[in-house]
């Protein structure tokens, strides 16, 4: 993993395996818009939805302020079930109703301060660079919020007098949403 930015603290956290880091510095056509990946800041496979899904801080290199962005990836893995059959139809299609909900999130929010402004996003297929050739791959380009990953405050978390405040502020959020149109809650932007 690359070492840290001078905008991150000493101890944030690094990922100690990282299929996708190979991916660091290269440049990605994300819809119309054109992206220097900078930093793989997350990654995990979803199991049950046959997909690896991964967070890069990036680079927006289309306009003259190179503004600081956040690109996701979706990418569905060589499924486990055989080819063709029945099951694999059903479940090759169950990630895909989360990637679009968060972009009708982004899209529900645009000009709203304090959420993530949607850039671009698209739907491909794979090249061989991937683990599935030829398999669905959903990306979304939107603008680098102020602040670190959860995982960073872990330990702080772990604290009832900490976390408290956190989960009773969390709740009044969703009590809120409430009252405003219905629009998924995205945690991952």
């Amino acid at each position: 993993m690359t070492d840290n930015t001078p905008e991150e603290p000493p101890d944030y956290p690094v990922l100690e395996e990282a299929t996708l880091i190979r991916l660091e510095g290269r440049e990605f056509q994300v819809g119309t818009g054109r992206y220097r990946l900078d930093r793989l800041v997350s990654e995990k496979v979803y199991r049950s939805y046959i997909e690896r899904r991964a967070v890069f801080h990036a680079t927006k290199l289309d306009d003259q302020q190179q503004q600081q962005v956040v690109v996701k990836f979706f990418i569905h893995q060589h499924p486990v079930l055989p080819r063709g059959g029945e099951a694999r139809r059903l479940f090759s299609h169950l990630a895909q109703p989360a990637f679009e909900g968060e972009v009708q999130a982004l899209e529900a929010t645009r000009g709203l301060n304090g959420f993530p402004q949607l850039r671009n996003w698209e739907s491909t297929v794979q090249s061989t660079e991937f683990e599935n050739p030829g398999g669905r791959m959903n990306l979304i380009a939107m603008t680098r919020l102020p602040g670190f990953s959860l995982s960073f405050y872990a330990n702080d978390l772990r604290e009832p007098s900490r976390s408290k405040p956190i989960k009773a502020r969390l709740v009044e959020l969703v009590e809120l949403r409430k009252d405003l149109s219905p629009v998924p809650l995205c945690l991952g932007c």
